[in-house]
């Protein structure tokens, strides 16, 4: 054992994986930092000097969650024909073309529903979650929760800094469009750090981890067995698909998405029509956003250390209770606990799913099987933006939209109870019944 270990850190010394890291921290940071909560604090600048109704603006959301969850499966099409870096190449370069439009030109509802829902939802699609985070499995084993945690981490970078930073650059400019072409500069070096992206290891002559196969099995024969479960099967789309945790992992990550739609698309609206002033809620979304990046590394870490579906129960039942204060947002102290409660509840939930699907499902089949769900997971959470917005303008408040978000994190909590690890159908049937006597 004495023997090897200096072996193995010899061999991360040059391993690229590291580089992996933090070129994917970097684009994670701009699209689902800077450009998706940037959103947050545009879109009622927006809505307010264009005098558009917040359903119909909404759609633009609607559409661009639509857009990025149903792109899913060419994203695994491209990434097994044409690699991740031509993959996000083109999802980065449709964006940055959509954001200076949004910067410049754009002045109608249907070149804002355009340039959003269409644009930014290639950019989404092809160029964030799904890629990055294959790409991350195929580096990491081992280390796969906590790297995903770092990557995941630079979501709530982003956002901390781009939000106040946007609400400043506005008021300074006395334009929203100023905060699209921020946006699009972050998204062009995006572009160009993702040029040194290398899909797997075995591109560049290396092994997942930075450990070899014969280091492997020196590790195992003198370390204890994994503590939580991954996957040693070679598992299809196809056997996935008929196994029951990958469906309620899906139902979580619904919830997940259709209750941060709701709070980031209609937070602000919602704080500001209770009485808030826009900078106390822009306040509070960036605590959500901090908390929420925050809390990505230590979860990454920590699912690999206990099981994630206990984790994902205790997460769905904090996010309940948060959204009940931020619904009701009694007083700014109570609404600075829910932010916090539910920035750690969203924050982590988004690590914590995609890594159980790659130690459910494997590495290699992560792309494919991840395809295979996340337009569903993306898709139905597309709805809550624009249903809230029509709740809104029916209604003339967001209590309806709220009491329903409640109501689906029991139904989440139930999920990850039952979301246990996966058998492959034939070792189902495998399985004989010995009959009673």
């Amino acid at each position: 054992m004495a023997i090897i270990k200096p072996e193995i850190e010899e061999s991360r010394q040059g391993f690229y994986g590291w580089k992996i890291v933090g070129i994917l921290f970097f684009v994670y940071l701009v699209i689902n930092g800077i450009v998706f909560y940037g959103y947050n604090v545009a879109f009622p600048a927006m809505i307010k000097e264009m005098n558009w109704a917040r359903g119909d603006a909404s759609v633009a959301q609607t559409l661009r969650a639509l857009v990025a969850g149903f792109s899913a499966p060419l994203s695994a099409y491209l990434i097994a024909r044409w690699g991740s870096r031509l993959t996000i190449l083109i999802g980065t370069g449709v964006g940055l073309v959509s954001l200076i439009a949004l910067g410049t030109i754009a002045n109608q509802l249907w070149q804002w529903t355009l340039c959003w829902g269409l644009g930014t939802g290639i950019l989404f699609g092809l160029a964030c979650t799904s890629p990055i985070t294959t790409i991350n499995n195929f580096w990491f084993s081992k280390r796969r929760g906590a790297t995903m945690g770092i990557i995941f981490t630079g979501s709530g970078i982003g956002g901390a800094l781009a939000q106040p930073g946007f609400v400043w650059a506005m008021g300074q400019t006395g334009s929203w469009r100023i905060a699209w072409l921020i946006a699009a500069l972050f998204v062009f070096f995006a572009i160009v750090a993702a040029l040194g992206i290398k899909t797997k290891p075995a591109d560049i002559g290396q092994y997942p981890d930075g450990i070899t196969p014969n280091q492997v099995a020196a590790l195992k024969s003198g370390h204890r067995k994994a503590r939580t479960y991954r996957t040693q099967e070679t598992w299809t789309v196809k056997e996935a698909l008929q196994t029951r945790p990958g469906y309620l992992l899906t139902v979580a990550y619904v919830v997940m998405s259709c209750s941060m739609f709701l709070v980031f698309s209609h937070g602000v609206l919602h704080l500001t029509d209770l009485g808030y002033q826009p900078a106390h809620a822009a306040y509070f979304l960036s605590i959500v956003v901090l908390l929420g990046g925050v809390a990505k590394f230590p979860m990454g870490w920590l699912v690999d250390y206990i099981e994630g579906r206990r984790v994902l129960m205790f997460l769905c039942a904090l996010m309940g209770l948060s959204l009940a204060v931020i619904w009701k947002a009694p007083s700014m102290t109570a609404l600075v606990a829910a932010g916090v409660g539910y920035g750690i509840s969203y924050g982590a939930t988004a690590v914590l799913i995609p890594t159980m699907f790659g130690n459910y499902y494997g590495a290699e089949a992560y792309p494919a099987v991840n395809g295979a769900f996340y337009p569903w997971q993306s898709g139905i959470g597309a709805i809550a933006p624009m249903g809230a917005g029509y709740i809104y303008d029916i209604f003339h408040s967001y209590d309806v939209a709220y009491m329903i978000m409640i109501g689906l994190t029991v139904c989440a909590l139930v999920a990850s109870f039952l979301a246990t690890p996966p058998v492959k159908p034939e070792k189902l049937s495998d399985v004989s019944i010995t009959p009673l006597p």
